[in-house]
């Protein structure tokens, strides 16, 4: 409004009701059981008189990418790194439960945060925060680091001008390449050191109020092997990760004495406290070869109504480590719809512009996308 502008003699609001915000770390029992195929990985918080964040939290993960045969580090001319978003593919599931309540169950949890983040994340987060959570979007399908490639020997009395021009190599992947130089750069070779943040994983971190005297969990189920977090070439070894320490470090406010009371007050009262957010419910499906196939899912019950639908396809990406699971198919598609209940939402505007690459449209929904998975609803 023009008045905000106009108002010189508003006062200045100094809010101290928060004294400190630092984080706490929180471990499993044990980290000698963070490599177990199939295992679970658990993380509890403890009911305590403490005012937690959750939704402001992260997961910090340290470990090293070896040899699968050997456990020595890769040599750094070699075409291996882990995968875009790789730690969220070194696990079959992961849940967040408060009390006795499961808040969410994340299934695939690579694919259904890598989709989500596609569509959120500007491009330059490849370079600033997202490398620091192994976010690097890849830029071709191929694990390729070589930038240039060489030019054709030639008698030295038969070079043409521009000959020597360093030609660009059109498979080189920039995205692995920058992967790669970070693992490539440790010491020792392989070591990483990680931090996801929650509401990387978990739609309840657009809940960004305190939570208080309740037991938090976050349980991590490992897959069988690493192969979808891995991406080499071929010709080169096979790899597997080795995790050496995972933590949870969730901020813990102490507040100032009338605000503290005051929340005190509302607790004693046993108020109902209105907590929303958009969940994220994930399924999937094994599509046959046909030319159109229809596909029955159900929304848990507690949720109203499904705010984004978000669908992708992948064919042989999960066999080996010469695929990459952290990229999609475009299977140009020609006709789609949503039909929830008894309404149809056609997509066909949509798989249009998709195909026609109209940049302004898509970054539209883009940005609508990600306000509304910023944004708490109240459900």
């Amino acid at each position: 409004m023009a008045e905000d502008y106009l108002n010189i003699l508003d006062p200045i609001i100094d809010d101290n009701s928060i004294e400190s915000l630092q984080y706490s770390e929180y471990t499993p029992q044990s980290q000698s059981n963070l490599d177990n195929p199939g295992g679970t990985i658990q993380i509890d918080i403890n009911a305590s008189d403490d005012y937690l964040i959750p939704a402001k939290s992260f997961i910090h993960i340290k470990g090293q990418l070896v040899r699968s045969d050997n456990n020595n580090p890769f040599a750094d001319n070699q075409d291996i790194s882990l995968v875009n978003n790789a730690m969220m593919y070194l696990f079959e599931n992961i849940s967040y439960q408060i009390g006795s309540t499961v808040v969410e169950t994340i299934t695939s949890p690579g694919q259904i945060t890598s989709m989500l983040g596609y569509l959120s994340h500007p491009d330059d987060y490849n370079t600033c925060a997202g490398l620091m959570s192994c976010w690097c979007k890849d830029t071709t399908n191929n694990a390729i680091s070589r930038k240039y490639i060489g030019s054709v020997a030639v008698p030295a009395a038969g070079i043409a001008a521009g000959h020597l021009t360093p030609q660009e190599n059109p498979e080189y992947n920039q995205g692995f390449a920058t992967r790669k130089a970070l693992l490539m750069s440790a010491d020792p070779r392989g070591m990483f050191s990680f931090l996801i943040p929650f509401d990387h994983i978990f739609g309840f971190g657009s809940y960004n109020k305190v939570i208080y005297n309740s037991k938090h969990s976050l349980k991590f189920t490992r897959k069988s092997s690493d192969n979808q977090a891995i991406h080499r070439a071929n010709g080169v070894p096979d790899g597997k990760i080795r995790l050496t320490s995972m933590a949870w470090r969730v901020p813990q406010v102490r507040l100032e004495l009338t605000k503290l009371m005051e929340l005190r007050g509302i607790i004693e009262s046993k108020e109902i406290i209105p907590v929303g957010f958009q969940a994220r419910t994930t399924d999937s499906t094994v599509v046959t070869e046909t030319r159109a196939f229809s596909w029955r899912t159900n929304v848990l019950s507690g949720v109203e109504k499904p705010r984004w639908i978000i669908v992708g396809f992948q064919t042989n990406k999960s066999e080996n480590q010469e695929q990459n699971p952290a990229v999609f198919d475009n299977l140009n598609l020609s006709k789609a719809y949503a039909k929830l209940n008894s309404v149809i939402i056609l997509l066909k505007i949509l798989l249009l512009i998709f195909r026609q690459m109209i940049m302004p449209y898509c970054m539209k929904c883009s940005i609508i996308l990600k306000k509304n998975t910023m944004d708490s609803i109240r459900l």
